[in-house]
């Protein structure tokens, strides 16, 4: 049984497929109360440049300065950066490369923020699986027609055909772009899209 609290379902994104993706101030209801409370410091000489999503192929979102505390959501994998893959949600709904945030107590927990159920989608035409949510991050593999593949979250990153929407394999290793697949009736214990990470 799919159960959800009142801020879980703030963060459910009902997909661009059929509907316009939510903007950051329907995003912003989702206080940093979901978090778990994790937090980093700043360690870049330069500070750290914020992403849309994962990416270093993501819109930039800014710069964060040397030695400011943030206030971290969840980790997942995107764009290596000095040998590191780990990008950190940030509260504001910006993302970091963990490459520059030092944690402060406990590492954050694997996106989504908040424990969801996954999706289901179906590929509509082969496509390939990136380290991070970008056609220019590197090639992890790919995914034949027809092939089913259980999802864990989604962002909003660069646009493939028009669809802006990227899902995050449930293993927590790869993304693929929404634009080759194909969303699934929800079975028990399963949703139509994924969340957001």
């Amino acid at each position: 049984m799919i159960r959800f609290s009142p801020t879980s379902l703030a963060r459910v994104v009902v997909g661009a497929a059929t509907v316009a993706a939510l903007g950051a101030g329907a995003l912003a209801a989702t206080d940093a109360s979901a978090a778990a409370g994790y937090s980093g410091k700043v360690t870049g000489q330069q500070g750290v440049n914020a992403r849309q999503a994962p990416s270093t192929k993501a819109a930039f979102k800014g710069t964060i300065a040397k030695g400011k505390k943030v206030s971290i959501w969840c980790k997942a994998v995107g764009t290596k950066v000095d040998g590191n893959s780990q990008w950190y949600l940030l509260s504001d709904h910006r993302w970091v490369s963990a490459r520059y945030v030092a944690n402060v107590g406990a590492a954050p927990k694997a996106c989504p923020a908040t424990d969801t159920d996954t999706a289901f989608a179906q590929v509509t035409s082969t496509v390939n699986k990136r380290s991070g949510p970008s056609t220019g991050d590197a090639r992890t593999g790919s995914l034949s027609k027809g092939t089913k593949v259980e999802f864990r979250c989604q962002v909003t990153g660069p646009s493939v055909d028009g669809n802006n929407r990227w899902y995050l394999t449930n293993d927590g290793k790869s993304w693929v772009s929404a634009r080759y697949l194909k969303n699934l009736k929800p079975g028990p214990g399963t949703l139509r899209y994924p969340v957001a990470c």
